[in-house]
């Protein structure tokens, strides 16, 4: 899954053994003030000196409405062609949001996590920061593993640090 942000759109890119899809939407919301809010609302309680309780409520108020509206912009439009595994390249302030953690719905019950619905709840998801990088990752082709007891122990040598 690759993001790019233009100056008015942003675009998605779907690409896997059975698909290629892609998206567009108009970059006509506050992109760069969710992610701000996303990342308070995740670490704003945890890195405040002498937290009261009232910045906890307010933290996770902030996520779950972050986490929703990102969630519902950058991922609803074109979750039906990822597949359980998901690589994704982010672009611009899109680099900042863990995606596995945005929520395809507001929580019925806000104070038990464990009962979110998070977009990496069940799938894995992995971030590389360069689609070239990615492609030439893929297409990589590597060395097998030795086979005879030589070769075992020196590559064995080279990572004993005593």
């Amino acid at each position: 899954m690759k993001y790019f942000i233009g100056a008015r759109d942003i675009f998605f890119f779907v690409e896997n053994p059975a698909v290629f899809y892609e998206k567009k939407i108009p970059a006509d919301f506050p992109l760069e003030k969710w992610v701000d809010t996303l990342g308070h609302g995740l670490y704003g309680y945890y890195t405040a000196t002498a937290p009261p309780r009232s910045l906890r409520i307010k933290c996770r108020n902030e996520y779950v409405r972050s986490a929703t509206n990102l969630y519902r912009k950058m991922i609803a439009p074109i979750e039906k062609y990822i597949e359980n595994g998901v690589v994704i390249v982010p672009d611009g302030a899109l680099s900042y949001i863990p995606f596995e953690a945005l929520l395809r719905k507001k929580p019925d019950s806000l104070d038990r996590f464990d009962l979110y619905d998070y977009f990496g709840k069940n799938r894995v998801v992995s971030y590389c920061y360069s689609a070239t990088l990615l492609r030439e990752l893929r297409e990589k082709k590597h060395d097998p593993p030795p086979t005879d007891r030589k070769s075992t122990r020196l590559n064995s040598s080279h990572t004993d640090i005593s």
